[in-house]
């Protein structure tokens, strides 16, 4: 699953708060954040950084 976040220094945030990678593009990171496994176990980490997010 992908989390899509509002800016790049949110998406960098969740990535250390559930160790998970953020998506990079041409080199450079994205606002996207690649979650592995169940969405659930990261909602708490989401949404402790922004309420406004895309999950894909």
């Amino acid at each position: 699953m992908i989390a899509v976040m509002r800016t790049k220094a949110q998406a960098q945030k969740v990535s250390e708060l559930t160790v998970c990678k953020v998506l990079l593009d041409e080199g450079n990171p994205t606002r996207k954040v690649s979650l592995t496994g169940d969405f659930e176990q990261y909602r708490d980490a989401l949404e402790s950084v922004s309420v406004l997010f895309a999950a894909m």
